[in-house]
């Protein structure tokens, strides 16, 4: 209900957490159900622990399950007893040891090796919890932040890291090499939003949602990230995966990256001689045009980038770099490359297949922009029936900065007629053309095209 929390209660003591905390709640509903008729103990109160002397509490004295409530006038260092299957604590002081069959709960910090960590909610109201600080070293624990502002070390292999707003600080320092570490960020963002540093040597997910806008640094294994809405990702070592998500991302680039832009489009900057894959989202609409620019990296590894639908992308690169091997996808499709000034002999090879697949115009209305550099290979196939593509409707394909080193290639769907078509109407003075399957090309720029700039292969 508005304005409550999720409750979990064990004999005559609760916990809440604030109804926003939707991953935390649900993991609470859970322990609930399987905690909920546990046999509950109260430890003593009033007990100080210090590093040298922690304090030590009884263990259980009840058989089957059993929980155990730390009162908060107990601090400093306090060691968990074994036998309990649940421990709750609300307190100042900090907790420590703990098994993998153990669920802490509190608005606490922690350290130890729990296979459950529920931290950052407040017994008995809603209101925004305190700071938490946690460190598990169980592999494939499960560590729940409800809100606030949490600090979250994930010390071994396959835990799952779920944060429910705030704006946490998360490391996952695994170095095994075993399983994935994963973070959910759910919830509203807070100022700063989350930050996570994939620091370890096995893999690590990020899965966004929310209004959560996060930064995410890669490690040296395979990443995964899921923006949900807003993420800055510095990519680390292996193959990486990024898919963007409503609002405006930034990726550099560090490793092998394929990377699907989001509807609040983005920013790409690719590193140097990785192999890189790219891929528009497009917008809804022609009103509502995804933006997106693409920073090539430098070397000789040519990067793939796809458009797509009422897409506007800018595709830039140093000028020791490769071009970039661009597919013309979708229809009202904006793709320059005016900035891809490099010094290599070829610069990009622009790809459009003019045909449909269903209700889809594979490449429709749509225009380029080519490098200030020239050297760019425009390539233009025509339908072919083999790969079940059916005859695309008229539709424009506009070509800008045309420069005297560029190239057409009317290629297979195409035949010499088509060629000698297009050779006519630029030998007559014009730099518009129509071809024999109703695709009309224009070439724009300051150098007048050449008959011999288009051909058939």
């Amino acid at each position: 209900m508005s304005g409550q929390g999720t409750v979990l209660s064990i004999g005559s003591a609760s916990v809440s957490v604030p109804s926003t905390a939707h991953l935390t709640g649900l993991l609470l509903a859970n322990l609930q159900a399987s905690l909920g008729t546990a046999h509950a103990d109260t430890a003593p109160g009033s007990l100080h622990g210090t590093t040298t002397a922690p304090v030590t509490l009884p263990g259980p004295t009840g058989g089957g399950n059993n929980a155990l409530f730390i009162p908060d006038s107990d601090d400093g260092l306090i060691s968990v007893p074994g036998g309990y299957q649940a421990v709750l604590y609300q307190g100042q002081g900090t907790l420590t040891g703990g098994t993998s069959t153990q669920v802490i709960v509190g608005d606490l910090n922690y350290s130890g090796g729990a296979g459950t960590v529920v931290a950052g909610v407040t017994s008995g109201t809603v209101s925004s919890p305190a700071a938490s600080s946690v460190m598990d070293t169980t592999a494939g624990a499960m560590l729940s932040f409800a809100g606030g502002s949490s600090s979250v070390t994930s010390g071994a292999a396959g835990q799952t890291i779920q944060l429910d707003g705030g704006a946490n600080m998360v490391w996952l320092t695994d170095t095994s090499g075993g399983a994935a570490g994963t973070v959910f960020a759910n919830g509203a963002g807070q100022p700063g939003g989350n930050w996570v540093s994939m620091v370890g040597g096995a893999s690590g997910e990020f899965l966004g949602g929310g209004s959560v806008a996060s930064s995410v640094f890669g490690g040296t294994g395979s990443d995964t990230v899921i923006a949900g809405s807003q993420v800055l990702y510095t990519g680390g070592g292996g193959n990486n995966l990024f898919v963007g998500g409503t609002g405006m991302s930034t990726v550099y680039g560090a490793a092998n990256e394929t990377i699907y832009s989001g509807a609040g489009g983005g920013v790409y900057s690719l590193a140097a001689n990785s192999s890189d894959f790219v891929v528009a989202h497009g917008g809804a609409a022609s009103s509502s045009m995804a933006a997106d620019t693409v920073m090539l990296g430098s070397g000789t590894v040519m990067s793939v980038v796809w458009g797509n639908s009422n897409e506007n992308m800018a595709i830039g690169a140093p000028t020791n770099a490769t071009g970039a091997l661009v597919v013309a996808y979708g229809t009202n499709d904006s793709i320059a490359l005016a900035n891809t000034t490099t010094s290599g002999v070829m610069n990009n090879e622009i790809v459009m297949w003019n045909a449909n697949f269903g209700q889809s115009a594979f490449t429709g209305n749509t225009t380029l922009t080519g490098s200030d550099a020239g050297h760019d290979i425009f390539v233009m196939f025509g339908n072919l029936t083999q790969f079940g593509s059916t005859a695309e409707a008229a539709h424009t394909i506009v070509i800008n900065n045309w420069q005297s080193s560029d190239l057409l290639n009317l290629s297979a769907g195409y035949s010499a007629a088509d060629v000698q078509t297009a050779q006519q109407a630029i030998a007559a003075g014009n730099t518009q053309f129509t071809l024999a399957d109703g695709t009309t090309v224009q070439l724009n720029g300051a150098a007048k095209p050449g008959v011999n700039q288009i051909y058939h292969q």
